[in-house]
């Protein structure tokens, strides 16, 4: 007798169902490729780009920043003040202009904070004059050739030890006007521009520090001073001198 027996198609997954103790088959677990879509894939680009570029930038900022912090430490200290411009009530805007324009205008100096060699002091004081007056162009020279009118002058004051007035510093003897010692640092300034022994304007200044006469911020002490001394125009407020 032939006995015939069934067979069963064996599950391309979960293998032959007759045999329910057989473990199915494991997965396969190789690589799965998906295909994004091109937006998506875009979007996520330009996501990337952009944290990229905003990082970039703060760091810049971030730098700047710092680079500014230090700048402002390092000449926070320096900053010169000008202060205290007053006038006559005969000045008028002319004034510069007939005294000092195209010609040599006398500068007298008196005191040296810095010490050392007097005459390339005052040479570091006009040169820093030079340029800084409003109007007509003029030549600040502590030895005025026969263009200057003698009876103009500009007298500048370096740490004068009192409270110096213009009509003080106009009438008295330069050599007489009392200065401090001065090592190098805190620098204040009287600038008077003088008809005879009137004071037609004068202004104050100082700084908190300078090395030497080469320094820039000394230099713009001067160079401020300068510019408040020869007013482009009046103003209300006169000196009582």
């Amino acid at each position: 007798m032939i006995v015939l027996r069934s067979r069963q198609q064996a599950s391309p997954v979960f293998g032959n169902l007759h045999n329910a103790s057989q473990s199915p088959p494991a997965l396969d677990q190789g690589p799965i490729s998906l295909s994004l879509p091109f937006w998506y894939r875009s979007l996520r680009l330009h996501t990337v780009v952009l944290a990229r570029e905003t990082t970039d930038f703060m760091l810049q900022r971030i730098i700047l920043t710092g680079v500014i912090l230090v700048a402002l430490a390092a000449c926070g200290d320096q900053v010169v003040r000008v202060r205290g411009q007053t006038m006559s009530g005969s000045y008028n805007a002319g004034d510069f202009g007939y005294a000092a324009g195209g010609r040599d205008l006398r500068v007298v100096i008196v005191g040296n904070p810095f010490g050392g060699d007097q005459a390339a002091f005052e040479r570091a004081v006009t040169d820093a004059m030079q340029g800084r007056n409003h109007g007509q162009e003029t030549n600040f020279t502590t030895s005025p050739g026969p263009s200057a009118r003698a009876e103009y002058r500009a007298v500048m004051v370096f740490n004068p030890s009192n409270n110096l007035v213009g009509g003080t510093v106009c009438q008295r003897d330069p050599t007489s006007l009392p200065t401090a010692a001065g090592e190098g640092t805190a620098v204040a300034l009287v600038a008077v521009f003088c008809l005879s022994e009137q004071s037609l304007t004068q202004v104050r200044g100082d700084i908190d520090a300078a090395v030497g006469p080469d320094d820039p911020n000394f230099a713009e002490l001067v160079g401020q001073s300068t510019q408040a001394l020869f007013p482009s125009k009046r103003r209300k407020r006169r000196s009582r001198d």
